[in-house]
């Protein structure tokens, strides 16, 4: 399986694309500068695909790498992004990017082709002083990079200098709850700076931390100044929260730093846990709109997943795609385009919309309909002769947006039923892993070409004997399979299996009908996302097994995905009575009624 990356590294790479010289501002005011990025860009940030800033279609052929090496060797708080920057006239721009590992080596891949570059090492923990190969202070003063086409320059190496420890620290404790992992919970210093481009004033965000094993944090900082600080919880289980105990921004109490080299200890805060909620609509359509707002409450110019609402087979893979792309997944009747699909495409503003599956699946007429009708520069389309190879195209289009071209791992579930395949879903986010379909007696030709083109060494079946059977596992590389009794068991073991392997929420989980597949489906990138599994639970009976599941667990709060037709709110009841929690709000003619 693959290994999750954490929102923090996609931040701190994002905040160092965002510009890499100042603006000029207006005579005396307080500037943003390259580190910086307001509050609201920032959140659309960190949840905004990378499809936004390149061109999918486009494969880095050049590289550069080197080692970077701290001065006295301490990583500690340091998030370094090592950035290939070139002037084409109109200025010093981004060119590429590449993470700075935890050895200090890193790989930039230069989606601008051959050419000559200065490399900019950023650290957005502020432990560090920006530099740029080799000892430069700007980019003005660095030394160029050539590269050729084809080649990889090596030896890029560069030594980063701290900067004064200038801190803000605290505590955070957890209320309602037991804590959620080491490194789900960020803190972030801001401040209220003028944006000249703008030409208006805004919070922005400067600084950034995790929330260490004994809930401790600190905040390095540039420079003293008055800063506000925030606290947000990736997996969802905990309130975003402002120091002190506000609930935005705006509201939060000012922290004063006032000299360089002092740390302001004692900012400590409390968070407390999230209630359990329902996302829901009048339909299938509705609800998927509905999870796209709560994952997206504003326009994100990012990518959106459309695959049918009609026919499970196109569009059980989609989800690991959403996930990659930080796109949210939408859907589509065959024929037409749902209003309430539409809407929240125009809400959105995407950049590009993908559309997984066949021209049976979606219509042309469906197509032509979303490309008058939303104005979105980019409609893409992966369709292959059958599910399988449908699969096959959405799990290589799922390695390139992660830019890789080879998969540690792949999740195979049956391509004949859908429960499964929803289940899987969400891990697959969370780990960054595709999914392939098979049949039950026969591997696919398409699957075992991927996999051995791909270089796979490992697969997770999910699903028993009677969805993949013992003679297809054989023919897959070393494999752990997850199964249950019935699919409610298969979504408990692999929820158990999540936990333990890959790190996924042991509190919080997704609720969905395992009577059909929209709900589970488009809850699957929001769930991975968060880190939260899905668990399956029949319209008019709970499960014995989820039942069972819940009151063994220590659940935190429960999402529920679909209306009273797929969740009936005596069901949901007992689930939350098992789990120990108290009531949400459930569907009644449109409206969330307690039950």
């Amino acid at each position: 399986m693959g290994n999750r990356k954490t929102v923090s590294i996609a931040v701190a790479v994002l905040l160092a694309l965002a510009t890499v010289a100042p603006a000029a501002a207006s005579p005396g005011a307080q500037t943003t500068s390259r580190r910086t990025l307001s509050l609201e860009q920032a959140k659309k940030m960190a949840s905004g695909p990378r499809s936004a800033l390149f061109d999918d279609d486009d494969w880095a052929t050049e590289f550069i790498s080197g080692t970077v090496t701290p001065d006295g060797g301490l990583w500690q708080d340091a998030w370094v992004a090592a950035i290939a920057i070139h002037d084409d006239g109109g200025g010093w721009e981004a060119a590429g990017t590449g993470e700075v590992a935890s050895d200090g080596t890193y790989r930039i891949g230069l989606w601008a082709g051959p050419g000559t570059y200065r490399v900019a090492f950023f650290d957005m923990g502020n432990v560090y002083e920006d530099v740029y190969y080799k000892d430069a202070l700007t980019p003005e003063a660095g030394t160029d990079v050539a590269v050729a086409a084809g080649q990889t320059v090596t030896g890029i190496d560069q030594t980063l200098t701290p900067l004064p420890e200038t801190m803000i620290a605290g505590n955070v404790y957890f209320e309602g709850a037991p804590p959620p992992p080491p490194g789900s919970v960020e803190v972030v210093g801001m401040q209220y700076l003028y944006d000249a481009e703008e030409g208006a004033w805004d919070w922005w965000w400067v600084s950034f931390n995790t929330v260490k094993a004994d809930g401790s944090y600190r905040l390095h900082l540039r420079s003293p100044g008055t800063y506000r600080v925030g606290f947000w919880d990736y997996t969802g289980a905990f309130a975003e929260v402002y120091y002190k105990d506000a609930a935005d921004v705006e509201s939060a109490t000012d922290v004063s730093v006032d000299e360089t080299g002092t740390t302001v200890a004692g900012i400590d805060q409390t968070m407390t846990v999230v209630p359990s909620k329902v996302l829901a609509g009048k339909n299938r359509y509705a609800t998927a709109a509905a999870v796209s707002r709560e994952a997206f409450p504003e326009e994100f110019y990012g990518t959106v997943v459309l695959a049918t609402g009609e026919n499970w087979p196109d569009a059980l893979v989609a989800s690991p795609l959403a996930g990659v792309s930080w796109a949210p997944l939408l859907l589509t009747r065959k024929g037409s385009l749902p209003g309430e699909t539409l809407n929240e495409i125009l809400r959105l503003q995407p950049f590009e919309v993908v559309i997984v599956g066949s021209y049976d699946a979606v219509s042309l007429a469906t197509e032509v309909n979303l490309r008058l009708l939303s104005d979105v520069p980019v409609v893409r389309r992966l369709n292959g002769r059958d599910r399988y190879e449908t699969a096959a195209l959405v799990a290589h289009e799922t390695l390139a947006r992660m830019w890789e071209e080879t998969a540690d791992g792949a999740i195979v579930v049956s391509g004949e039923t859908y429960a499964d395949a929803m289940a899987a879903g969400p891990p697959a986010v969370w780990t960054g892993t595709p999914i392939l379909l098979t049949r039950k007696d026969t591997l696919p030709a398409v699957t075992a070409r991927w996999l051995k083109k791909r270089k796979v060494s490992e697969t997770l079946v999910v699903g028993g004997t009677a969805a993949v059977g013992k003679g297809v596992a054989a023919q897959l590389p070393d494999v752990t399979r997850v199964g249950g009794r019935n699919r409610y068991g298969t979504a408990v073991a692999l929820a158990r299996h999540s936990a333990s392997e890959y790190g996924m929420s042991t509190q919080m989980f997704g609720v969905a009908s395992g009577e059909d597949f929209p709900d589970g489906l488009v809850a699957g990138p929001l769930l991975g996302w968060q880190g939260r599994c899905l668990l399956l639970m029949r319209a008019w009976q709970p499960s014995g097994e989820t039942l069972s599941f819940l009151g063994s667990s220590e659940v935190a709060g429960l999402t529920f995905f679909g209306g009273e037709a797929a969740l009936a709110p005596w069901v949901v009841d007992e689930l939350l009575d098992a789990a120990g929690l108290p009531p949400v709000y459930g569907w009644d003619d449109g409206d969330w009624d307690d039950f």
